[in-house]
């Protein structure tokens, strides 16, 4: 019953979030999250980390700062995807919140929906029955 947040991983792990208290680095208190956007090309590393270095240099991100509504967690996500181009897909643009939320977040949670239905259905009864044609997971 948490409240929904996100941050951002530097290229070794540790997650840089925004929220009340300004901005923190952090490697262990996020063990129940998701993964919406993962970089696969290695190259990108040092320009992905200097991009992130930058933004929680700007006072900007002071915790006087916050608001829950319009300054907030996905607030930094958004101004660190505004300047890192792997993002900026002619074919898929990311430039508002929902654009984010439609393409990353949504098809990644329904993922974990569906993993946690699954999970939950065979402790439940110890099996399951897939049918391929409808793509619907049925218990009984």
């Amino acid at each position: 019953m948490d409240d929904l947040h996100i941050g951002v991983t530097t290229s070794r792990g540790t997650v840089i979030s925004y929220d009340w208290n300004g901005v923190s680095e952090d490697t262990d208190d996020w063990q129940e999250c998701l993964v919406v956007f993962q970089l696969n090309d290695h190259c990108m590393e040092t320009h992905w980390d200097t991009i992130l270095t930058n933004i929680v240099k700007n006072e900007f991100w002071d915790s006087a700062r916050y608001n829950e509504e319009d300054h907030n967690c996905f607030s930094f996500i958004m101004a660190f995807i505004k300047q890192f181009n792997v993002f900026k897909s002619p074919v898929h643009p990311v430039e508002t919140r929902e654009d984010f939320a439609e393409l990353y977040v949504a098809p990644t949670t329904l993922k974990a929906y569906k993993y946690i239905y699954l999970y939950r259905k065979i402790t439940e009864t110890g099996f399951y029955i897939y049918s391929q044609p409808s793509n619907e997971i049925l218990c009984t």
